[in-house]
């Protein structure tokens, strides 16, 4: 199984093909992402990055609206992509 940890909670994300929408971050007592089989792989991240927003504003008590999440969730993604090298810098940069 694959998680994220957002504060001190741990997100379990899954793929399901029983869903109307490409994703949803569903808030305790069982949190959990959840992800579409529909969804294609150059989107997953996307949808990936979105939802792990929502759970972010969640645990935080943010309270982001859609359009917040759409905002940063682009914002990311484009960073994410344009730097490959990005993630593994921040990896090095947090001892991990």
């Amino acid at each position: 199984m694959t998680y994220v940890r957002v504060g001190g909670i741990d997100i379990k994300i899954e793929t399901t093909d029983d869903m109307e929408d490409l994703g949803e971050y569903v808030s305790g007592p069982e949190y959990l992402i959840r992800l579409s089989t529909e969804c294609p792989d150059p989107v997953r991240s996307m949808v990936l990055i979105h939802e792990i927003i929502h759970a972010v504003s969640d645990q935080y008590g943010l309270e982001f609206s859609e359009k917040t999440v759409r905002v940063l969730e682009t914002a990311m993604t484009q960073i994410i992509r344009d730097n490959p090298s990005l993630l593994g810098t921040l990896q090095a940069v947090l001892g991990d």
